[in-house]
């Protein structure tokens, strides 16, 4: 491509890093799906405690009621 082109069609990404450690790096570009999933918690790391959304527990049932005799 000439530099022309490069000039007119360059544009920067935004990078997230997902994985971390000591032996590698994972880095993606952020778009609307890879938000997605860090929002829902896809790349959690499985060993530290909760991360990400929370899924609604559902409400807990009412104590049942003896009726009197």
């Amino acid at each position: 491509m000439s530099p022309e082109c490069q000039e007119k069609n360059a544009k920067g990404l935004t990078m997230v890093a997902v994985g971390v450690n000591k032996a590698a790096e994972q880095y993606m570009i952020l778009d609307e799906s890879t938000r997605d999933e860090i929002a829902s918690g896809k790349y959690h790391d499985q060993r530290r405690g909760s991360f990400g959304t929370t899924v609604p527990s559902a409400a807990p049932s009412p104590a049942p009621t003896v009726a009197p005799e």
